[in-house]
């Protein structure tokens, strides 16, 4: 009995449109200042298709994820970055009224906006590439980091992480204890 031949799907992103990233590397002197949102969780393609009926240019990265289930092998498009959606211009949260996905606007810098052209850039080709990639979270465990958004902003706390999940310890010396509450690693910034 022959098998079929199995073939590993290339990795693509969710862009629109799809040229939007030219062949050649963007100059940074005239690069385009993109911003990055926040979603509710899996909800990151149906936001991507709803920017793309309303032709807002924009980025979603995915990686090609393979389950196995019942002797069957499924092949899903996942978010590189699982809450997150990058969309090109100087946006603001009333510009996206009517999109139940949209959570927050992360807070960057105007810098950080323009930057971000030539980091989704290099990031698009190297999906486009095949090669294998991972997300890497360049906190450390331990690292002493300040909420710059959220209803915590300003506090200031030991960033750690128990699985997949960020969270902040709020420590009070005297006591030798302290408490810790789920945050974002979008919304610290270290110290």
């Amino acid at each position: 009995m022959l098998r079929k031949q199995q073939r590993e799907p290339v990795q693509r992103s969710l862009i629109y449109p799809p040229n939007l990233f030219a062949e050649e590397a963007p100059d940074e002197s005239d690069a385009v200042a993109w911003t990055c949102l926040r979603t509710r969780p899996r909800a990151e393609k149906r936001f991507s298709e709803w920017l793309s009926g309303r032709r807002t240019p924009h980025f979603l990265p995915t990686l090609v994820r393979m389950t196995k289930s019942h002797r069957r092998v499924r092949h899903t498009l996942a978010p590189l970055f699982p809450s997150y959606l990058f969309v090109a211009g100087d946006a603001a949260k009333s510009d996206f009224k009517g999109a139940p996905w949209l959570v927050d606007v992360v807070p960057a810098t105007s810098e950080q906006r323009r930057s971000l052209h030539g980091e989704l850039w290099r990031l698009h080709r190297a999906l486009e590439s095949g090669s294998p990639l991972e997300l890497v979270n360049e906190l450390e465990p331990g690292e002493m980091v300040e909420v710059v958004a959220g209803a915590m902003k300003g506090v200031l706390g030991r960033f750690q992480r128990w699985g997949k999940q960020g969270r902040l310890v709020l420590w009070v010396e005297m006591l030798g204890a302290g408490a810790s509450v789920e945050i974002d690693e979008a919304c610290v910034s270290r110290l």
